[in-house]
Parts: structure tokens; C-alpha cells; sequence
């Protein structure tokens, strides 16, 4: 059976993922599985499920990301991409926008900043250090 104009429009514009000036797709078309997938969770925190639920899943894939590290873009992506998201800044608590944009950054092989987010947010029961280093 086809799909309805109204379940076409949800499924190619989900509310949780364009509710600001850019849509998500825009930054994690251009990002590793692990690292797009963290940063999506953080873009829609409170917009979907439940935000513990939610934070669970960002940390999972905040994880795999730093023990996997990988990196698909260069230094100039992720500069660009920082400027975009830095247009939405207003829109997000300052806490999700150091995390959107240290994914960013992570993504293109600096996970410095990502790793100092993981501390201050307190991400993981254990530290981030004993985490990567296994």
C-alpha cells in the first residue's frame, strides 16, 4: 500500500530533526556512522524520546566513537560545519552546542574537544581515559 502525503512529509521531514534554520542531515551526511548517529541524538534532546532515553543512546555512540576514532572529513569540513551549526547556536543550550560542535570535530580526527565534553558532562560512569584506553 503507497504511503500517504502526510506519512511521505514525516519520514522525509521528521519534526524532531527540522525544527531549527538547518536540518540535521545537513552536518551528519558528512559524518562516520558512530559520530552522525551521536551527533543526531544530541541535535533532537527532548524533540523525540524520552531524554533519558535519548542520552543513553548519545552516549553509546559518543563511545564507539572514541574508542573506534574514526575520520571522514577534513579540517575545512569541519570548519564550515561549525559555522552552520554556530547559525543555530540560539537555539540549543550551550551544553548540546559544545557537544554538536565537538562531534563535529571529532569527525574529522580530532577528538580532543569531545573527549574534554565527555568529562565535564560526566558522560560515563568511568573515566574517558580508562574508556579508550579499554
Amino acid at each position: 500500500m503507497p504511503n500517504t502525503k502526510q506519512e511521505d512529509d514525516t519520514i522525509e521531514r521528521a519534526p524532531h530533526y527540522n525544527t531549527r534554520k538547518v536540518e540535521a542531515i545537513n552536518f551528519i551526511r558528512h559524518m562516520d556512522f558512530a559520530t552522525g548517529n551521536a551527533f543526531k541524538y544530541v541535535w533532537r534532546h527532548g524533540l523525540k524520546d524520552a531524554t533519558t532515553l535519548e542520552k543513553g543512546k548519545r552516549n553509546y555512540y559518543i563511545r564507539d566513537a572514541l574508542v573506534h576514532r574514526p575520520a571522514l572529513m577534513g579540517i575545512d569540513e569541519a570548519a564550515f560545519l561549525t559555522r552552520l551549526v554556530s547559525t543555530v547556536a540560539d537555539e540549543l543550550e550551550v551544553p548540546e552546542f559544545e557537544l554538536l560542535v565537538s562531534l563535529i570535530w571529532a569527525a574529522s580526527g580530532d577528538y580532543d574537544m569531545l573527549i574534554a565534553r565527555a568529562k565535564q558532562l560526566q558522560l560515563f560512569p568511568v573515566s574517558v581515559e580508562r574508556l579508550i584506553i579499554g
